[in-house]
């Protein structure tokens, strides 16, 4: 039997994966906010990481990228680009460590970038719903 003869069996775990469907949520809301932010000159990976460093300055690469979620490979190439672009500085402790903190130049990216963000993001309550977003965020942060 060839696999395309039981489509259903594929599409009601699709349908009902919440991996599948938070990723699918996660590519459509990144692919809206990047476009947007094209006209800033970033993507919404620099500007999370932005946001990070300036919540959160002096952290460790390591802590950046728990905060982030994001792969610390993944962080290291991100702001070594940031960093070039004078939007971070890096500070070096013992250990190897890595210090990140938010420049002015990065601070003013960030509100360059802030009235599309803010549009983005009331664009997508809109279509979420206010009550199903603030469920899913208590739901994150239990999960979490």
């Amino acid at each position: 039997m060839d696999n395309a003869d039981n489509p259903q069996k594929y599409e009601k775990v699709i349908n009902e994966c919440a991996m599948y469907n938070l990723r699918r949520l996660s590519r459509l809301t990144t692919n809206n906010l990047n476009h947007k932010l094209a006209a800033t000159g970033m993507r919404c990976t620099q500007y999370s990481i932005l946001l990070a460093a300036g919540a959160r300055p002096g952290s460790t690469m390591t802590v950046l990228s728990e905060y982030l979620g994001m792969d610390i490979s993944t962080l290291t190439r991100s702001t070594e680009n940031l960093e070039h672009l004078g939007f971070i500085r890096f500070e070096f402790g013992t250990h190897r460590e890595k210090y990140v903190y938010l420049t002015e130049d990065g601070d003013k990216k960030i509100d360059e970038a802030e009235p599309i963000w803010q549009q983005e993001q009331q664009n997508f309550i809109d279509a979420f719903g206010q009550d199903a977003w603030e469920a899913c965020l208590k739901a994150i942060a239990k999960y979490n």
